[in-house]
């Protein structure tokens, strides 16, 4: 090799070698770049991902009728109104709780059951007891930390109890859509009971809860209507805590003695006492039939059997045509009626809620009505929706529910004393029943249901819809 070839050789091995060094060092730097900026972007997503926990003071008592004791040993239930996390607690011997919970709205219910002997020593009654309070929509965080106190009140027990509502009702093309919903009561008591004038009745409330409401007259702290300044009520503060609302109240038939219940058993008061697992053929306004196909039956039921149906056509300028009538099923009373329902129609969302009391049609028409707290008294007319004020001291029993997504959780529509807890179910049109817990089987064979006043506690909100009273 000459020195010339050598010459470029040595060139040649330089000049790869210095390349390769600077794309080596560059290929360095670029990962140490990326390395840098992987770690800036984790941490951004750390913070992004992080919520801080707060410590949240929060008091149970027996209420204002026992002087405020404490209540040791409660339980304490948080729910994240976002995550849908829950967060059991029981309180101390003061009837405190120091929950450590992630920032965010929360509802939160307690609840005791005290035993006969334990209802002695506070009370002087040997009765078994449940107290139970409630809260929704509470804000826990840094900047707004207010310390929660629950004044429980123990809720009376009712020998009638509302045993199962299946309100989520069966899929919208292939079964029964809502027309198959139903409720039923059930006597819980050990004797007969007559049905004739007990009142079903559903309670008016807000669907939605928003921040831009806060601070408005119209709403209470919780978001809940405010009925103390709507036109009409007179009351004052009691007006919230001594009535509830409705535009829809049912009423059985009977003058007395026609409809007995005995001790164990139960009726089951159907939208349309027909067999949903079948197609049904209707005629529309315009004179046209039409049919609706069932094509998975074994999504809804068979009420053709119904002890009870509420048929609306009777009762309203529109009717509808999907309201069709079982000759061979008594029609419950449509004692008061000021929405624009045509048909018994529950919130398949679960914005809802009932009651069950006894009054007559003279009393119903005697009570003060009102249209909704956020209706301008200007635009008050004879055909606007008003809603029956019914005293809270008449209610044998009610149940709240509440809509099925946390992030849209409302205020409770039944007050603490009646239900401080929910019904939640997994959503609309999911074919599933809330039905009651039973507590005891009697060596008889009659069950016992649970009524704690906490629906939360009473109720399995998922069940297969129960007909087994009309079969």
């Amino acid at each position: 090799m000459s020195r010339m070839q050598q010459f470029h050789l040595e060139l040649q091995q330089n000049i790869v070698f210095n390349i390769f060094n600077l794309n080596f060092i560059s290929m360095k730097r670029i990962f140490t770049l990326l390395v840098v900026v992987t770690a800036l972007w984790s941490c951004k997503k750390d913070d992004e991902n992080f919520v801080q926990k707060v410590e949240h003071s929060i008091t149970v008592t027996y209420g204002v009728d026992y002087g405020d004791a404490p209540i040791a040993e409660a339980t304490v239930l948080l729910v994240n109104q976002q995550t849908s996390e829950k967060y059991n607690f029981k309180t101390d011997a003061n009837g405190k709780v120091m929950a450590v919970v992630p920032a965010g709205t929360y509802s939160i219910q307690a609840s005791k059951t005290l035993t006969a002997k334990e209802m002695e020593a506070i009370s002087g009654q040997n009765i078994e007891a449940s107290f139970n309070g409630s809260e929704t929509n509470k804000e826990i965080k840094l900047d707004n930390n207010v310390p929660t106190i629950i004044a429980t009140v123990s809720g009376r027990v009712g020998n009638l109890v509302i045993k199962q509502i299946y309100y989520q009702a069966s899929h919208i093309k292939t079964a029964a859509n809502y027309r198959d919903q139903f409720f039923e009561i059930y006597n819980n008591s050990n004797e007969t009971i007559y049905l004739d004038g007990l009142c079903f009745a559903q309670i008016t409330g807000v669907n939605s809860v928003s921040s831009s409401n806060h601070g408005k007259d119209e709403y209470l702290p919780n978001g809940q209507y405010n009925w103390s300044v709507a036109q009409g009520i007179t009351q004052g503060a009691a007006a919230n805590t001594d009535y509830v609302y409705s535009d829809e109240i049912l009423m059985f038939p009977g003058s007395g003695k026609e409809y007995p219940l005995e001790a164990g058993k139960s009726v089951i008061v159907a939208q349309n006492a027909i067999n949903h697992k079948n197609p049904l053929t209707v005629t529309n306004a315009n004179g046209k039939k039409h049919t609706y196909e069932v094509t998975t039956p074994e999504l809804t039921v068979d009420l053709s059997k119904a002890h009870f149906e509420a048929y609306y056509t009777p009762y309203v300028k529109r009717t509808l045509p999907t309201d069709v009538e079982n000759p061979n099923v008594p029609n419950m009373i449509l004692a008061y009626h000021s929405t624009g329902n045509r048909d018994m129609i529950f919130d398949t969302f679960g914005r809802d809620g009932f009651a069950i009391f006894r009054a007559t049609q003279d009393q119903i028409k005697a009570w003060s009505s009102a249209p909704l707290p956020t209706v301008n008294p200007k635009n008050i007319k004879d055909d606007t929706h008003r809603h029956k004020q019914i005293p809270v001291n008449i209610i044998i029993d009610g149940v709240n529910l509440q809509h099925y997504e946390d992030a849209d959780a409302i205020p409770h529509r039944v007050p603490d004393a009646i239900d401080a807890g929910h019904v939640k179910g997994i959503g609309h049109f999911s074919s599933k029943s809330a039905v009651r817990k039973i507590k005891i089987t009697l060596p008889n064979g009659r069950k016992v249901y649970q009524d704690t006043n906490n629906s939360t506690n009473d109720f399995n909100p998922n069940e297969t819809p129960d007909v087994s009273a009309i079969q």
